[in-house]
C-alpha cells in the first residue's frame, strides 16, 4: 500500500507589503518562497524562505535582519497592522521567537534588500511539539519581519515588514 501524496501541495497567496527601499523580486517588498516537500516522515528539509529582506545597520558594525514565522491550522486571514502590513494567517502560532540575522562587515551600498531568512518546517513538523501538525491538515504560514522585537515577540506595529503566506498540505 502507497502512502498519500498530495500534489498540489501549496499555494501562494497575499501581497508582500511594500518596503520603500526599491527591492527587485517579484513585488515590492519581502517575498514568501518554498523548496522540498512538507512531511512528518522526511528527513529532507521544507524550507519556507523569506527574501529580499531589507536589513538594518547594527551597533558595532555590520548589518542584521530579524524575523518570526507565523503559522497556523485554522485558515487565512486578512488582519491589517502597522504601516500597510497584512496578516494573513489565522490564529496563528510563532514558529521561533525569532530568526535573527548578523553579517559581518559593512552594509552594502546598493541596495539595503538582498538577504533571506529561512526555516526548515519539517524540523517543527517532526518535534512533536503541535499534535496538530499531522499528515493531511492544511498549514498557512507568513514571515513577519522587522530588527527590532518586543516583549510579546512580535516586531512594533509601525516598524513590521510582511510577506506574502503559503498554504500547504503536509504529507506523509
Amino acid at each position: 500500500m502507497f502512502a498519500p501524496f498530495y500534489p498540489e501541495a501549496h499555494e501562494f497567496y497575499g501581497t508582500p507589503e511594500a518596503t520603500g527601499q526599491d527591492c527587485t523580486g517579484p513585488g515590492t517588498g519581502s517575498y514568501l518562497t518554498i523548496t522540498g516537500i512538507p512531511s512528518v516522515s522526511d528527513a529532507d528539509p521544507f524550507l519556507i524562505e523569506a527574501n529580499d529582506v531589507t536589513f538594518k545597520s547594527v551597533l558595532g558594525g555590520g548589518c542584521s535582519s530579524t524575523g518570526a514565522l507565523i503559522w497556523g491550522v485554522s485558515g487565512r486571514s486578512s488582519l491589517s497592522f502597522g504601516n500597510g502590513g497584512t496578516i494573513l494567517v489565522k490564529s496563528y502560532f510563532r514558529a521561533r521567537p525569532e530568526l535573527f540575522e548578523v553579517f559581518g562587515g559593512s552594509c552594502p551600498p546598493v541596495s539595503p534588500c538582498g538577504y533571506t531568512l529561512n526555516l526548515d518546517f519539517n524540523e517543527v513538523i517532526q518535534s512533536g511539539d503541535y499534535p496538530e501538525l499531522e499528515a493531511g491538515v492544511r498549514v498557512n504560514a507568513q514571515w513577519i519581519l522587522d530588527n527590532q522585537f518586543e516583549p510579546t515577540g512580535m516586531p512594533p506595529a509601525d516598524n513590521k515588514e510582511s510577506t506574502d503566506a503559503v498554504e500547504f498540505r503536509i504529507c506523509p
